[in-house]
């Protein structure tokens, strides 16, 4: 009995134990394969090492919808082309009909058309909307553009005046595609204390931030700035600019070092446009107005407060017109045969 598990205790032994061959016979891991497992157990480190641990995959998915309607001009479309080209996080959209045909009508009676504009967004999953949009019955053929919020609001009416695209004006100053922009705006985007002409402004420059800003790790932008968008707020406009920003250097070409290594200019790139406020709306392209540009304007509200006020002052005139004819016909007496014979 002894010698039999004394037998079963090589064979196992045996069968544990591999040979050269067996060695030979499996397959080699590939470098590419060996250059994965290196890069994983860095990440793992660096993961371990850092007080912020993000997942590698993680980015702010803050996207701008930029869609426009049917019937704008060419100078329109390249505008809209050098803006996407700026802007790495933007979702382009097919141009929507203002009138819709007659099938859409009878599915979609309810919804306005610039509401049709938010369902598109929320399905693309973009919080921002770029929304330019033309008259084309008018002779100036005028180009308004909408910035909004999806869902919560609120919506700027903008009228786009002296665009100059970038084949336009063939500056010299040049960026990298889909590089990170700073933004730069003027000081009287703040407000100004005790005027109310600027109390709008900061909702304006917070909106013009979330739309224009490259979200964080997007992944088609890069990771440096070597742009500025300049917002200027003058003559109750906003004036947006692109400029490059470039290293200042000797008369010779050459680089500066020591203490004016620093030192930057500012080359222009474009394109140029101005922004004029018409209106905000509380709402994703709906809601009360909250602000409007026109001086002669006057509000729903108002409106109806200055309609009932009419109709009430015109019912009280009714009823004193009544009542002086009711006195009147009390008070003087007529007699029927005489007014027949006596005339």
């Amino acid at each position: 009995m002894v010698s039999h598990k004394k037998d079963k205790k090589n064979n196992n032994a045996t069968s544990s134990t591999t040979t050269p061959e067996d060695d030979n016979n499996k397959k080699p891991i590939s470098r590419t394969a060996q250059k994965m497992k290196e890069k994983l157990k860095e990440l793992k480190s660096k993961n371990a090492t850092s007080s912020v641990q993000l997942p590698s995959n993680f980015y702010n998915k803050q996207r701008t919808l930029l869609l426009s309607s049917r019937g704008i001009l060419a100078k329109h479309r390249h505008l809209m082309k050098d803006l996407s080209n700026l802007l790495p996080h933007i979702k382009k959209e097919g141009k929507i009909a203002k009138e819709a045909s007659n099938e859409e009508k009878q599915e979609d009676k309810h919804l306005h058309r610039l509401q049709k504009i938010e369902h598109i967004a929320t399905a693309n999953k973009c919080p921002n909307i770029l929304y330019f949009e033309t008259n084309r019955e008018s002779l100036s053929h005028d180009l308004f553009l909408w910035l909004a919020k999806t869902s919560i609001g609120p919506s700027l009416q903008f009228k786009v005046e002296n665009i100059s695209t970038m084949n336009e004006l063939n500056l010299i100053g040049n960026c990298l595609k889909y590089s990170r922009p700073l933004l730069h705006f003027d000081k009287n985007f703040d407000g100004i204390e005790g005027d109310k002409s600027t109390v709008h402004l900061p909702l304006i420059k917070e909106l013009l931030t979330q739309v224009f800003s490259t979200p964080f790790n997007h992944p088609k932008s890069k990771p440096f700035f070597d742009h500025i968008f300049s917002f200027y707020y003058l003559d109750g406009r906003v004036w947006f600019r692109n400029y490059q920003i470039v290293t200042k250097k000797s008369s010779s070409g050459v680089a500066l070092t020591g203490t004016h290594k620093h030192e930057y200019t500012l080359v222009e790139i474009g394109p140029r446009f101005v922004l004029e406020l018409v209106k905000i709306l509380s709402g994703s392209f709906d809601g009360r107005i909250i602000y409007n540009n026109d001086p002669n304007f006057v509000s729903k509200t108002e409106s109806t407060t200055e309609m009932n006020e009419q109709i009430r002052r015109s019912k009280e005139s009714r009823k004193h017109n009544k009542r002086h004819f009711v006195n009147y016909t009390a008070d003087t007496h007529v007699d029927e045969i005489n007014s027949v014979f006596y005339q």
